[in-house]
């Protein structure tokens, strides 16, 4: 596929949403993984998969998910995670690349692919590029303490037990800083844009 693939990544708060939309604003398609790997988790093969992994102890007597229980010991199991990512990645990676079979035939060059895991499920080898949007730790507390309903202590354990942004802006070819208002976290993507889009137009 005649394309430029790009991996958009960011821990939890850090704003991968803002960035995801202004590029959309902007003509770009955005790939998300999360409302794709949401379809997939409410398929019956992924459920048995969920049984098999976690027991019954995660569903209601009535055979529904008990997403509160199965949520709690999805991010403090490490090993049942594991299993679990194991089973749904693939899947997530296969319906993206689906998607962006769909926009290369419409005609777009440059298409992102907004995933939380790109760097450790190691899909950022599988992109042209990888972007890495961040933000202070603290205001990501903060972010995710407004928009959900856990306590602080259960953010910061969440946030724990994904790679470092330390880390992550290793692997990152550009980073937007997500610390400052919309409009200037917006200046930083288009401006970034650009360059690929400029990029694309030589290949």
């Amino acid at each position: 596929m005649n394309m430029y693939l790009i991996g958009l990544t960011g821990g939890m708060g850090s704003g991968k949403s803002t960035v995801a939309d202004c590029l959309r604003s902007n003509g770009i398609p955005v790939i998300d993984a999360d409302v794709i790997a949401h379809k997939i988790m409410n398929e019956e093969s992924t459920f048995d998969k969920i049984h098999e992994i976690f027991g019954k102890n995660v569903f209601d007597k009535d055979g529904s998910l008990n997403k509160v229980k199965f949520s709690s010991v999805l991010f403090t199991n490490t090993v049942k995670r594991k299993k679990l990512n194991e089973f749904v990645h693939p899947k997530v990676w296969d319906e993206m690349m689906n998607e962006t079979e769909k926009y290369v035939t419409e005609g777009s060059k440059v298409i992102f692919l907004d995933v939380p895991l790109l760097i450790e499920s190691g899909w950022h080898t599988r992109v042209n590029e990888t972007w890495l949007v961040k933000a202070d730790y603290n205001e990501r507390i903060e972010r995710l303490r407004l928009r959900t309903n856990l306590s602080t202590e259960e953010i910061k354990k969440r946030i724990e037990i994904q790679m470092p942004e330390s880390e992550k802006e290793e692997y990152a070819d550009k980073i937007i800083n997500n610390g400052g208002t919309i409009e200037e976290t917006g200046k930083q993507v288009i401006e970034e844009l650009q360059k690929i889009i400029e990029k694309t137009e030589k290949r």
